[in-house]
């Protein structure tokens, strides 16, 4: 066996590696980010990187406290019988502290579009059919068929109404140079970068976010005429067309003011001199009142200088005390995870789901080693058989979903967008056409899973990224 000093000397010479062949495979986007997005955030970006060094080092040690002291103790509690009859959490406690944080909630009319065939087909008549302005931000505009479908409307459209593409530098270019596994019954475009291929022939605006520190922008929003939008965790490519299980939302009401309220920040910190705009901002949020019909949400956010979503996220688990179900492709954040065997210890009825196999190899490990740190504790676990993106929460009478993962990059680190709601009819309707349905469409786990060495390195690595 290793010691902990060999232990972690291995996992901390792995993610050197690791990050030596990303700079490697991207030295020269990677370069222009940091010259050309330092010139534009002369102020901000290095504030960021003394943000993102703080928040590492609070990770460090807060991961080392849970994984030493804390789920040690945890592990010597016995794990109670769940009570269907125990009571909810007071919605008072979750309601205080997202209006401190998050402000006034917003109101707005959501349908849930599950899957690529509900999204696409749905984008595509809302896409052809508008009349005044497409606005798009998204972490991945590939370069596949399915891309090439919605990127030919948007051309077409461009000619007639302005259209805006936003997309995230180091998501997209890193996507084009992977197929998905539907993709070998198509014939791929010959289409090598889809910046070049959204202006070819058309008057569409398209900028990309510059990565400065490895940071990315994950959000996936698209607005439409103002008066509509989607989001939610559909990037645009086959993936999400056909081969994974994933959740978009349609949303029109005053809530879709904040949604182009966000594009437009967005927009406008991806052009040149992108500090001198923020002192000068002409996009700040507008006061939105409560009047409207529908489903009353909260707008939570990742930014570099926030982490909302993570602390809404654990403020929901510690106050949970009937049930919390989780769908979410990456459940690796340590905190988070020690929340969740937390709440099961009080008797809370807990159910992850977390794809069989993932799309990303490292995380594969990781994952294995959330689960049987879950299940010793008594959470249940399903194993969906695929790949399941979506990325959604319920606790007791909550629900949350977006474009967050529960990892440290969308945690901490990366720009995320979710919301929160009690609205009952909405909360009961995605409770069971998301959550339970993930779980009745997945395998429950009955054991502990086998792991290895390298499984550890994993979850060190996935930690460390």
């Amino acid at each position: 066996m290793f010691s902990r000093a060999e232990l972690f000397a291995v996992l901390m010479a792995g993610g050197f590696l690791f990050l030596a062949g990303c700079v490697t495979t991207h030295m020269a986007p990677l370069v222009e980010d940091h010259t050309i997005g330092l010139i534009s955030r002369p102020i901000t970006g290095p504030a960021e990187l003394a943000w993102r060094v703080k928040t590492v080092s609070g990770e460090t040690l807060d991961r080392m406290e849970i994984q030493l002291i804390d789920m040690p103790r945890l592990e010597a509690q016995p794990i109670p019988p769940v009570a269907s009859q125990r009571p909810r959490m007071d919605p008072e406690v979750m309601r205080k502290w997202l209006t401190a944080e998050a402000g006034q909630s917003v109101k707005g009319s959501l349908s849930l579009l599950i899957n690529g065939n509900a999204y696409f087909s749905r984008l595509d008549e809302v896409l052809r059919q508008a009349t005044n302005r497409i606005d798009v931000q998204t972490y991945i505009f590939d370069n596949d068929d399915v891309a090439q479908a919605v990127a030919d409307v948007l051309r077409a459209q461009s000619q007639r109404i302005p259209v805006r593409v936003l997309l995230d530098g180091i998501g997209s270019r890193t996507a084009w140079d992977v197929q998905a596994s539907s993709a070998a019954t198509v014939s791929p475009p010959d289409i090598p970068n889809m910046i070049s291929y959204l202006k070819r022939d058309s008057r569409v605006k398209v900028r990309r976010g510059y990565n400065l520190w490895f940071s990315t922008d994950h959000s996936k929003l698209i607005v439409v005429d103002e008066s509509t939008a989607f989001f939610g965790g559909m990037n645009i490519g086959r993936e999400y067309r056909y081969d994974w299980r994933d959740l978009m939302v349609e949303i029109e009401g005053p809530l879709v003011d904040e949604f182009q309220h966000l594009f437009d920040r967005a927009w406008n910190r991806a052009k040149t001199f992108s500090d001198l705009w923020i002192l000068f901002d002409k996009h700040r949020r507008k006061k939105i009142h409560p009047e409207g019909i529908g489903v009353e949400c909260y707008l939570l956010l990742t930014t570099p200088f926030t982490k909302d979503i993570f602390n809404a996220h654990l403020r929901a688990a510690r106050s949970a005390q009937h049930h919390v179900y989780v769908e979410n492709p990456y459940v690796w954040n340590t905190k988070f995870i020690y929340a969740l065997c937390e709440a099961r210890k009080r008797g809370v009825d807990v159910r992850v789901t977390v794809p069989m196999r993932g799309n990303i190899d490292i995380g594969n490990g990781a994952t294995r080693m959330a689960v049987n740190t879950l299940l010793s504790h008594g959470v249940r676990v399903f194993l969906y058989p695929g790949m399941t993106h979506l990325k959604a929460a319920i606790y007791d009478g909550w629900a949350s979903f977006g474009t967050a993962n529960f990892d440290d990059l969308s945690l901490h680190k990366n720009i995320e967008i979710n919301l929160f709601t009690e609205t009952p009819e909405f909360v009961k309707d995605f409770e069971n056409c998301i959550l339970l349905d993930g779980q009745d469409r997945s395998l429950e786990v009955d054991r502990i899973l086998p792991t290895t060495f390298w499984d550890e390195v994993d979850k060190g690595m996935a930690d460390f990224m």
